[in-house]
């Protein structure tokens, strides 16, 4: 989840979704960095 995090791709595609829904934007940032310090 880290590479895609970083990819550029990723990164178009949460643009995309902000725009969309930018609360769905945000519990995807919140998801990815509890994922990261859980798993951790």
């Amino acid at each position: 989840m880290k590479r895609n995090f970083t990819s550029p791709e990723n990164q178009d595609n949460k643009q995309s979704k902000m725009s969309s829904s930018p609360q769905f934007d945000t519990t995807s940032i919140t998801t990815d960095a509890s994922d990261v310090i859980g798993l951790q």
